[in-house]
């Protein structure tokens, strides 16, 4: 009975190619549905078009988080957004946010150093911001992938955000490169099963450090060989020296 399940499920999922054909002609008449950052350096390349997976990476400290951050925030003006960090509170991914947007340092924010005009600045951006982006904020700890299949089944946004893969739960009897293995091809296959974005945060390995000024390369991205495999686009976040930034 199982043989004959699997056979039936086989059969529906295999098509004649003059269907495929005349659905993909008939597809290029409809309306672009890749979402779009409005920069055009980035929207050119078509990275995040639905049911794709994008890499972001580089070292700790890099950027990563604050360039995410950006990106999502550009996302919700448009697209239902969903950013989960697994490394820091929602309320510290929040302090990130609003140092950018008001332009005051972070560290004042955490230390409740602000003076009473930054407060003043700090209000104007909250009522600013309020009502206006289209984000769902979530941290978590020791969350598998099926945890987050059940949050973006819940929120269905169009474009999630998870910083950083690294710390997503699996297999503790797995080795490494084989835990993120399955976790990436999991993640791609929940991206096109939603038809929605999946980008991924993900750390470089400790060698590109001693490069000096060398770029990355997709050998550089940290714990599996199968995170570039799974995905359609990568990009690197890099330090730029002091004078060239």
């Amino acid at each position: 009975i199982q043989d004959a399940i699997a056979a039936q499920q086989l059969d529906s999922s295999a098509q004649e190619f003059d269907a495929v054909l005349d659905r993909t002609v008939e597809g290029l008449h409809k309306p672009d549905n890749t979402l779009k950052t409005g920069w055009k350096p980035v929207d050119r390349y078509g990275m995040f078009e639905r049911t794709n997976v994008v890499v972001l990476a580089g070292r700790p400290g890099c950027g990563k988080t604050d360039f995410a951050i950006n990106l999502a925030a550009r996302f919700s003006k448009r697209y239902r957004t969903y950013y989960l960090t697994l490394e820091e509170t929602a309320e510290k991914l929040m302090t990130r946010i609003l140092s950018k947007a008001c332009r005051i340092d972070a560290a004042k924010m955490r230390d409740k150093t602000l003076s009473t005009d930054e407060f003043a600045i700090i209000d104007n951006a909250r009522q600013a911001l309020k009502h206006h982006h289209n984000m769902v904020l979530e941290d978590g700890a020791n969350m598998t992938v099926e945890s987050i299949r059940a949050r973006l089944l819940k929120h269905k946004p169009d474009i999630a955000f998870i910083d950083h893969i690294g710390l997503i739960a699996g297999d503790p009897r797995a080795k490494e490169y084989e835990r993120l293995s399955d976790i990436t091809r999991q993640l791609k296959v929940l991206a096109m099963q939603m038809g929605i974005v999946i980008v991924e945060l993900c750390q470089l390995n400790r060698q590109v450090v001693r490069g000096g000024g060398a770029y990355a390369t997709l050998a550089d991205l940290r714990g599996s060989g199968t995170i570039e495999q799974d995905a359609d686009g990568v990009v690197f976040v890099r330090n730029l020296p002091a004078e060239t930034s």
